[in-house]
């Protein structure tokens, strides 16, 4: 059977799905916030499991930070999600950046897939836990 999917809207209680499948609770009331009232979206499949958080922070006009928390169960919907995001990535334009965890492959493979290249191989401390990410950038 073909999964189906429903994308609409983010709201910050969505993010509890994704904190039930894995998803590191780090958010500021202040980014959900931001969250809220922008081009972020969710991604359910019809049965109503959450599969992914996006969006773009737009820092200032013509620069874009790019997100997404994704669950473990998403792996088998990266087609239609890496579909999607290209979709919405070819709305933005100027620089938009998108880092990845050192120590995570998969998600190498997905930002070099959605057409971005390496800045910085290595941003010591980078994330929410001290953990090193790698800088990706595309320009349009």
């Amino acid at each position: 059977m073909t999964a189906r999917y429903v994308v609409v809207p983010f709201k910050r209680w969505h993010l509890d799905w994704l904190y039930a499948n894995g998803a590191p609770a780090l958010l500021t009331p202040d980014l959900l916030a931001v969250m809220e009232g922008s081009n972020w979206r969710t991604v359910s499949l019809d049965t109503g499991e959450t599969i992914m958080c996006g969006g773009a922070i737009q820092h200032w006009p013509g620069r874009y930070q790019l997100n997404a928390f994704l669950t473990k169960s998403s792996g088998r919907h990266m087609r239609f999600l890496t579909n999607a995001t290209k979709d919405f990535i070819a709305r933005l334009s100027g620089r938009i950046e998108f880092t990845v965890r050192c120590d995570f492959p998969a998600g190498h493979r997905w930002a070099k897939l959605l057409g971005f290249d390496v800045e910085t191989y290595t941003m010591r401390s980078y994330g929410p836990e001290s953990e090193d990410h790698t800088m990706y950038v595309r320009h349009q």
